[in-house]
């Protein structure tokens, strides 16, 4: 029987580990991003999304879902491991020639040329991910966060390093291209060193069928979720072109950055905790509340201060030529937190070895998506493309909140008492940004000014609010010593 307490501790050390230490690597990839930004164009973006596009489709058959396969098993799993890790080391290898063989195709649906070499590059990460997978989701088994945050560090330093130098020589888009690649090989070769792992070079067909089980629901999940989550990109990219697709793919990753890094930071503690109290109702239904609210924590004041100071971020950090992005990036806040709801509740039911009602709920935003995206980009543009993403999720969302909540047996009044206090603050703390912001001139000190002043209008407001938070707060700081 797992303890209560142990399994507290064990989420808070978790989730205090991964937010101090992953909180570096994703701070890394954003500031990379925004110096990017200020070097390179628009366009240099646009085309490595276009890419980036076809990529990552094929990226859903570069696990079949057998790293949640292998999180999820509770007993001993080295024949499961030897049979995914010499089976996805082939599929690395087919998609790398896949990829070769349909680039000219690509290149030729967007008319660019050049987006036949980009792939073909692009493609050396499947055969490198091939071999990185399983030894990355045994970590994530073992609970070792320690170990898979300094993988993650040591990948996105490399790119950082890679993608800011080649840009400042001059090489435009091909810093992107190239430095995505170097960061998947960092990490493979890390993730050998840390997690080296024995196995035979045997494939057990009764094994690779259970995999495919589990795993099926996972990466038919994953295959819609690309196209409710990066078809929208494809067909900016087709209608409106590469340089207006750099401008939406900015706005997305600006607004989208608080919500999902925190939701999968989080969530990468939070499917193997589930996993491993899945048939303990009481520690689950514990480590759920506790990781909504530290979820909503970061994430709901965080994005509001995106959608309030877009304007003036977007001016004073990344210059005028990206100005047109900010209707978008305020509305894309608004589908950043819909898709938390879709990453965080939705792990439980994977965890739980429910995955099939992943894939029913994206079935239903995808199908949303299809009949409203292309009439709200043709006339609207990329803000008509932000609506229309954002009324797509939207019946998910609530979809997935009241599943979960009825697997976990937590009601809507227990959810609320725990989030009425970080809303209350939010809106207190969007008052006074608002206020400060349109009382100053667009100015990096007046941004300065306002994220501050905001941070410590909302941090007053919930310890005052909520005196359990607080207790948690202390209680994560003795964890840390």
């Amino acid at each position: 029987m797992i303890k209560k307490n142990d399994t507290k501790e064990q989420a808070a050390k978790g989730i205090v580990s991964m937010l101090l230490n992953r909180v570096i690597v994703k701070a890394v990839s954003f500031i990379t991003k925004l110096v990017l930004a200020r070097i390179l164009f628009p366009q240099d973006f646009g085309i490595v999304a276009m890419g980036m596009v076809f990529i990552s489709f094929l990226g859903y058959m570069n696990h079949f879902g057998f790293g949640e396969a292998i999180i999820q098993r509770q007993k001993k799993s080295e024949k499961y491991i030897d049979t995914s890790l010499v089976f996805l080391s082939c599929v690395g290898i087919a998609l790398f020639v896949i990829s070769w063989i349909l680039a000219p195709l690509i290149a030729g649906f967007y008319n660019e040329t050049v987006l036949k070499t980009i792939i073909r590059i692009l493609a050396i990460s499947f055969i490198l991910r091939g071999v990185s997978i399983i030894p990355s989701a045994v970590l994530e088994k073992e609970l070792a966060f320690k170990k898979v945050l300094l993988i993650e560090i040591c990948s996105i330093v490399m790119y950082a390093l890679f993608a800011i130098s080649m840009a400042f020589m001059g090489y435009g888009f091909w810093s992107l291209v190239w430095s995505y690649v170097i960061a998947d090989a960092v990490k493979a070769l890390v993730v050998w060193i840390v997690r080296p792992i024995r196995f035979h070079l045997t494939v057990q067909w009764n094994i690779l069928s259970q995999l495919f089980k589990f795993g099926r629901e996972i990466i038919l999940g994953g295959i819609i979720s690309f196209i409710l989550l990066q078809g929208d990109d494809a067909l900016v990219g087709k209608v409106l072109g590469a340089g207006i697709l750099g401008w939406y793919v900015m706005a997305y990753n600006i607004s989208n950055f608080p919500a999902v890094n925190v939701a999968h930071i989080i969530s990468g503690v939070a499917f193997p905790l589930f996993a491993k109290v899945q048939k303990h109702k009481v520690e689950l239904q514990l480590a759920f509340v506790k990781i909504t609210k530290i979820a909503a924590l970061f994430i709901l004041p965080a994005t509001a201060g995106i959608f309030l100071l877009g304007r003036i971020f977007t001016k004073v950090i990344l210059g005028d030529k990206w100005l047109p992005i900010v209707p978008a990036l305020q509305i894309l806040c608004i589908f950043g937190i819909l898709r938390t709801v879709h990453i965080l509740f939705n792990q439980i039911l994977i965890a739980t070895g429910q995955p099939e009602w992943n894939r029913r709920i994206l079935c239903i935003d995808l199908i949303l998506m299809v009949l409203i995206i292309y009439p709200f980009t043709k006339y609207g543009s990329i803000a008509g493309t932000s609506i229309a993403m954002s009324l797509a999720i939207l019946p998910g969302a609530i979809i997935s909140i009241i599943i979960t909540l009825k697997k976990v047996k937590v009601t809507y009044t227990q959810m609320l008492n725990q989030l009425s206090p970080i809303v209350i603050s939010c809106l207190i703390m969007g008052a006074g940004v608002l206020v400060m912001s349109r009382s100053l001139p667009e100015t990096l000190s007046t941004l300065i000014i306002s994220i501050v002043s905001g941070f410590f209008l909302f941090a007053i407001s919930i310890l005052l609010l909520d005196k359990q938070l607080k207790e948690e707060i202390l209680e994560f700081i003795h964890l840390l010593s």
